[in-house]
């Protein structure tokens, strides 16, 4: 099948350039071909996300503790060089009565009994915190970044959050744009980002892959496809 481009019109692209997904059938865990690596099925120690068929990619339940709902795509993209994007789906009148998060994952990697990577995490109400998981369980950090230019920002329903990890300079550089107004992720890359988080530490993470995170505290109410993504899309930055 040849390459079709999707950052605006929505189809879905084949690799190895990039890959966007709309999240058509229904999977748990998500998996669409064996493309994506899950936190449970494959982590053994975190959640997996799955999906109904509507669209909508979230969680299997809440976290009592640090088991995310974690998913990422593996070996598909260039490790030290690779973008992500995902569009939010909070639904009207949904509101959390406790943490419930939407996460760009990038640089990121999954194994069995090891999750490592930076997630960029978007919770219900708050802005952007930037944060690293260094391989176990509950093991992270967000006190190893520098931000070099911008600020952090929030998420409203249908906001599209574009990441780009790179690595190349020997330190890890994640930067971030909200609603990109480029025709393609090359051309709005080219463009000043939102925001910049450099990990330039002794403990830096300088290849993995991108992917997305949800996380939900046990609350009276709560729904996971009520806040989630609804598209997804990666490729070499």
């Amino acid at each position: 099948m040849p390459l079709r481009r999707s950052w605006a019109n929505s189809v879905t692209s084949s690799f190895p350039t990039d890959y966007v997904t709309l999240f058509p059938a229904a999977e748990s865990p998500l998996r669409e071909g064996q493309i994506w690596t899950n936190g449970l099925a494959d982590g053994l120690l975190w959640q997996d996300n799955i999906t109904d068929g509507s669209g909508l990619a979230f969680g299997t339940g809440t976290s009592s503790g640090f088991t995310d709902g974690i998913s990422t795509i593996q070996n598909k993209f260039v490790g030290t060089k690779h973008y992500g994007f995902w569009r939010y789906h909070l639904q009207a009148g949904y509101t959390p009565t406790d943490s419930d998060e939407v996460e760009l994952l990038l640089g990121f990697t999954i194994s069995a009994n090891n999750a490592k990577g930076y997630e960029m995490d978007f919770g219900f109400g708050t802005s952007l915190i930037p944060v690293r998981w260094n391989g176990g369980s509950g093991d992270f950090t967000t006190s190893v970044f520098t931000t070099t230019s911008g600020a952090a920002f929030s998420v409203a329903d249908g906001d599209i959050v574009l990441g780009r990890f790179d690595s190349t300079s020997g330190n890890a550089v994640i930067s971030l744009w909200l609603n990109p107004s480029g025709a393609t992720p090359a051309a709005q890359m080219l463009n000043t980002p939102s925001v910049v988080y450099t990990d330039s530490t002794a403990g830096k993470i300088l290849t993995g892959n991108p992917g997305f995170g949800t996380f939900v505290r046990p609350q009276a109410g709560f729904d996971m496809k009520k806040l989630c993504i609804n598209k997804f899309g990666a490729g070499n930055a």
